[in-house]
């Protein structure tokens, strides 16, 4: 890189040289970087990190001055920017500004800040007690949410090697707002702008609260209107039809993009079963093991298994002392008797038998993957994989009313209503009600 320089003629303009890396001002024409021995501005290896420092003193005082660093390279819009710096401090009575390289200490920095929470995201550098479990998709969200923000401000002019995270407010918010709509596309209110802004705002709360810096946290602010729940339910012809067509022939996707690959496995059947008839998550039936099936009462029976999400939430981990109770209802006896539940009741291994196809995440995303290829095929209804766990739900509200929460693993009702229970299926399912 060129070396920064300021023509002889504007040596009094009150623009110098400054080095973001030794913190000297370079008018001397040396590098400060080993202060033992100061060598040559020339043969600065960090003539990246030479920036113009912007300096006005203030009338009526006998050293005191005002500066600010700039980005350009250009000692014309470098004399453009003394100009506008010079107006902003007589409007502002030359109170010092936001980004002052003197008042910004590393360690309040934003690009340090999202470096150090996206290690406290993956437990580094993190006390023990602090230390979460947390699901590799989320921590790339917030490390892919983290940069596009600091993306945004530098597109605006910001200088994210000085930018303080106390800077952060309802303009910088703003600007993230505009560089997710107009930019990437998103649509506000959709559920992967409001992504963007939780995390941002979980981050801004993790610096006031871990790192305890005094600043308001400006997302607090924004109104993410949410989307409206899908509650569809499947009904029961359109899952019987769901797992006819679940095939391998019908498994080969008829637009592929990139690599061709069949959604078809010999356990999916299985696990669509396991879903509707059990009402868990996927990686919960994934885990699902014939030993956790227990006597509950004399001759009553139920699974019982560690509440994973529950549990990382409290504990940081997933066993804890959180249980969810599945009970062995006469649906889930059926499948049970038809996967060999005479040879199998009380060995330790998976339910879902998925000849170690890989991971729990891996197997996770093929079973998802392959639900939406398959439900494509039998109707239009937007209906994914968690839309079995809702119609589980559905039903056995309309049974056990306020009592379905003892199962679903939900603390009030409002969580039921809001996010799982199909009101139009419910209300289909009163034609035969009478009042009296």
């Amino acid at each position: 890189m060129e070396l920064l320089n300021i023509p002889s003629k504007y040596n009094r303009c009150g623009i110098k040289v400054k080095c973001l890396k030794c913190k000297w001002q370079l008018g001397d024409g040396k590098c400060h970087e080993n202060k033992n021995e100061t060598i040559s501005i020339n043969k600065c290896c960090h003539k990246e990190k030479h920036h113009f420092n912007l300096i006005v003193c203030v009338p009526n005082t006998k050293n005191s001055r005002r500066m600010k660093i700039i980005n350009t390279r250009d000692i014309s819009e470098a004399l453009i920017e003394m100009e506008k710096f010079k107006k902003e401090l007589i409007e502002t009575k030359y109170q010092k500004p936001i980004q002052t390289i003197q008042k910004t200490k590393r360690d309040e920095l934003l690009v340090e800040l999202c470096a150090d929470y996206l290690d406290f995201q993956n437990g580094v550098n993190t006390p023990s007690h602090l230390v979460r479990k947390r699901d590799k998709d989320h921590i790339s969200d917030c490390k892919r949410t983290l940069g596009r923000f600091c993306i945004a401000l530098s597109k605006k002019g910001y200088n994210l090697e000085i930018l303080d995270v106390k800077s952060i407010g309802d303009n910088e918010v703003g600007y993230f707002h505009d560089y997710l709509v107009e930019e990437l596309g998103f649509q506000k209110g959709s559920s992967s702008y409001n992504r963007h802004f939780r995390v941002g705002k979980a981050f801004i709360n993790w610096c006031i609260e871990q790192k305890q810096i005094t600043m308001f946290n400006p997302f607090t602010k924004a109104e993410l209107k949410v989307e409206r729940k899908n509650l569809e339910v499947i009904s029961k012809e359109e899952f019987q039809k769901l797992l006819e067509v679940t095939t391998v022939e019908n498994g080969h996707d008829p637009n592929p993009k990139g690599k061709k690959q069949n959604a078809y496995f010999p356990w999916l059947k299985t696990a669509f079963k396991l879903a509707v008839e059990t009402g868990l998550r996927n990686d919960e039936i994934i885990r699902l093991k014939w030993s956790d099936l227990s006597t509950i009462d004399k001759e009553k029976k139920a699974f019982q298994i560690n509440d994973f999400k529950v549990n990382r939430k409290q504990f940081g981990n997933e066993e804890g002392k959180n249980k969810k109770i599945i009970p062995l209802t006469a649906g889930l006896m059926d499948l049970l008797n038809e996967l060999g539940f005479e040879e199998n009741v009380g060995k330790n291994v998976p339910i879902l038998d998925t000849d170690n196809y890989g991971s729990i995440s891996t197997i996770e995303k093929a079973i998802s993957r392959a639900f939406g290829h398959y439900i494509k095929q039998v109707t239009d209804k937007p209906l994914q994989f968690k839309n079995l766990r809702k119609t589980y739900i559905s039903h056995i509200v309309m049974v056990l009313g306020d009592k379905a929460k003892l199962f679903t693993g939900h603390s009030d009702d409002e969580v039921l209503m809001k996010h799982y229970i199909s009101k139009a299926w419910t209300a289909g399912g009163l034609s035969e009600f009478r009042v009296f």
